[in-house]
């Protein structure tokens, strides 16, 4: 029975190829690579009440979407949801 209750969630994203223009030195610089690896597991308690738990970027790697704006590291997200 906690088979039919439990769902888990695996994403990894890989992006690579992204340039920022560069305004000091009137340049486009190219940002590294991005490895995301990203976890999420769901408990149903019936089919409006449900938990989750969510691990985003488990690798704790230090990356850019964005030039100067860098990606938060390993974070967590507990909640709850109900389907009215």
């Amino acid at each position: 029975k906690y088979r039919d209750k439990i769902q888990i969630n695996a994403d990894i994203y890989y992006i690579s190829g992204i340039f920022a223009y560069n305004f000091k030195e009137h340049s486009s610089d190219k940002l590294e690579s991005i490895v995301d690896l990203n976890l999420k597991a769901t408990y149903f308690f019936n089919q409006k009440l449900s938990v989750f738990i969510e691990g985003n970027n488990l690798l704790s790697k230090s990356y850019q979407y964005y030039q100067y704006y860098p990606g938060k590291k390993l974070n967590f997200l507990i909640g709850a949801g109900y389907v009215f």
